[in-house]
């Protein structure tokens, strides 16, 4: 599996944005992140930033994301708003020190990594113990057909991005409920909960370190 690389996502900005902006993606970021409460929050994989910037049960939310066009954006975006940090960086070796987020949040980034047990294993770390994690990845049995279909249901500008997600998720990994299940617990979390969205579109887990 090829790993992507930030100029891949450079380019594809807007479309990002766009579908970040998009009524079915925001219900899915809205569904991952339920009761979702502390003081310092990383959205791992921000994008734009904008789940981001609607999660302001949060005193401090920090974005980060490989591609350097992406958080240009986020900071444009979202210039003047209090509680808001956007840095350029991996989600394999995240700059910050141990147990410093108290929640840690990933929207359809963990099933684009050739490894992602990195991934996991850096989220883990930076979480306070009694830390939550969420994680939004396409559901196994989600694909270009069904995305065809479910597209028909929505306006104009927010079917491109739905059809790109079909398409995107028969190339990377299709995560099972078990599987996920499995690679959090290796990773060190606990009272792991992995199940499909309302929709069946996508797989959510929630888990505590």
């Amino acid at each position: 599996m090829r790993r992507f690389t930030a100029e891949d996502f450079d380019n594809k900005t807007n479309f990002f944005d766009q579908m970040a902006a998009s009524s079915w993606f925001i219900r899915l970021q809205d569904e991952t992140c339920r009761n979702l409460s502390g003081e310092e929050l990383l959205d791992s994989g921000c994008g734009t930033g904008r789940l981001a910037a609607r999660l302001r049960q949060f005193q401090h939310r920090v974005g980060i994301d490989l591609s350097s066009e992406m958080i240009r954006e986020a900071k444009q975006l979202h210039h003047g708003e209090s509680g808001l940090t956007f840095l350029q960086a991996d989600v394999e070796k995240l700059p910050f020190p141990d147990e410093q987020f108290d929640a840690v949040i990933s929207t359809c980034v963990l099933f684009l990594l050739p490894e992602p047990d990195r991934a996991l294993s850096e989220w883990f770390r930076v979480q306070r113990r009694g830390g939550e994690l969420r994680l939004l990845n396409p559901a196994p049995g989600f694909s270009s057909a069904r995305a065809e279909q479910d597209a028909l249901q929505l306006p104009d500008k927010e079917r491109n991005g739905l059809l790109q997600w079909g398409r995107i998720a028969e190339r990377r990994h299709r995560f099972s409920e078990a599987e996920l299940e499995r690679k959090l617990t290796a990773a060190g979390y606990q009272e792991v909960e992995v199940r499909l969205s309302a929709c069946k579109r996508a797989t959510i887990a929630a888990a505590i370190k």
